[in-house]
């Protein structure tokens, strides 16, 4: 061929640029074409404007819908993970209730006990009596409530811890 004829000026472009099928040409051919070029892309000829903003929206789309299915994903795992942490919550909250729950049961009982009330009962009668007695009576009261409070702490601590 010679240099001077059509075919030679377009020799190291491929046929398909030429046609201006989009999906055929190499990057800096599409990047050579002016805005106003005509191009095939899926069949349809529009203008290369037209195709940068085709693929502008087509591009949206698909991150919109990506960060849709992301965030999906997101709330799924978020509930999930809610779930579960709800449940493991609950299962330490039924594990104290139990724990106190037998706490008040053992102090119920002691309570309910003939010693315990004993020990209670005369107490009470100490802090009645202590008023009207006289100082060497309020001297034998305070030992003897001193003694009482040591030994109904004494079962109370015994009874919390379930001895």
């Amino acid at each position: 061929m010679e240099s001077g004829s059509p075919g030679a000026a377009n020799a190291g472009i491929k046929p398909a640029a030429l046609t201006g099928d989009v999906n055929q040409m190499t990057t800096q051919q599409f990047r050579a074409l002016p805005s106003t070029a005509m191009i095939n892309y899926d069949g349809r000829s529009m203008t290369k404007a037209a195709f940068i903003e085709q693929r502008r929206k087509e591009l949206r789309a698909h991150t919109k819908n990506l960060r849709t299915e992301a965030n999906v994903k997101f709330q799924g795992t978020k509930a999930q993970f809610e779930r579960k942490q709800t449940l493991d919550l609950a299962a330490r909250n039924a594990r104290v209730k139990a724990v106190a729950d037998g706490y008040d049961q053992r102090l119920k009982q002691l309570a309910s006990s003939p010693a315990y009330s004993a020990l209670a009962k005369e107490a009470n009668d100490i802090v009645h009596a202590y008023h009207s007695a006289s100082p060497a009576e309020q001297a034998k009261l305070k030992l003897r409530a001193a003694e009482l409070h040591s030994r109904l702490q004494k079962m109370e601590q015994d009874a919390a811890a379930g001895h």
